[in-house]
């Protein structure tokens, strides 16, 4: 069994980085650039040399204007002939996933699993040298946390309900409305009076740095006259449903024109 894993551990998954090894001695080789991530310390590696195919760690990886390698050989060493070095596809400075190069694409599904208390999670890096991080939600889904790594902006529970701390823009946003999948339908009825209670409001958002004002509704206020409006998320913020409030509107309108008309007769 040992041999085995001593087989699986040379030859497991290697890529091949299209970079051009240069020898300098017994134990390291140079590649240009700033490869100290990709050729980072504990990384295995694989390298074509006069010999044959030698096997190794990686103990140093330094950068001034070249990246010089620095590997502890399992056997054998690096010679004049060195022409290819390969790389494990499982990076230490990346434990939860291994660092792929470009164009690199996987087939079917992948996972990336919690490790203890901490949910699985991928950081994307943007070409200002930011983070912005997908991570497994507590309680099920996935939430986007920010560059600073101090608050989820965005969730996605498991149910389908999306939350998000900015700005939703799209070109065109609609709510399923099917009477197939509607019951205990109900007129509004009294939709003047419920409108009449609103309180319209200005509000700056806390913790908006551009102090912008906004219109709206308070959701605890409006909570006693339509519960239907308000929804409330796992961590007991009120919401309202902006768009549904039309629904009180159309009827309110229809009545006071009922109104109006009526008034029209008697005169």
């Amino acid at each position: 069994m040992m041999a085995a894993v001593a087989v699986w551990y040379q030859a497991a998954e290697w890529m091949n980085l299209g970079d051009t090894p240069t020898y300098v001695s017994a134990t390291q080789f140079t590649v240009t650039g700033n490869r100290t991530t990709t050729y980072s310390v504990g990384r295995r590696v694989k390298a074509s040399v006069t010999a044959g195919t030698i096997y190794g760690a990686i103990t140093a990886s330094a950068y001034t204007s070249l990246t010089t390698i620095t590997v502890a050989w399992d056997s054998g060493s690096l010679d004049s002939g060195l022409s290819e070095v390969d790389v494990g596809i499982f990076n230490p400075l990346y434990s939860s996933f291994p660092r792929l190069s470009a164009g690199i694409y996987t087939q079917g599904r992948s996972y990336f699993s919690n490790s203890g208390a901490n949910n699985g999670e991928i950081a994307l890096q943007n070409n200002g040298g930011g983070y912005f991080y997908l991570r497994g939600r507590n309680g099920g889904g996935c939430e986007f946390v920010n560059n600073a790594y101090s608050a989820s902006v965005t969730s996605l529970d498991d149910t389908g309900n999306f939350t998000t701390a900015g700005t939703v823009s799209g070109s065109n946003i609609t709510g399923s409305s099917d009477r197939r999948l509607k019951s205990h339908i109900k007129r509004i009825r009294n939709a003047t009076d419920v409108v009449l209670s609103w309180a319209g409001v200005t509000f700056q958002r806390k913790g908006d740095k551009t102090k912008r004002r906004h219109a709206g509704f308070i959701a605890n206020e409006m909570q006693s006259s339509t519960p239907e409006l308000v929804f409330e998320d796992d961590k007991g913020i009120k919401s309202i449903a902006y768009g549904n409030a039309t629904a009180y509107l159309a009827e309110a309108f229809k009545e006071l024109e009922a109104r109006v008309k009526k008034l029209e007769k008697k005169q």
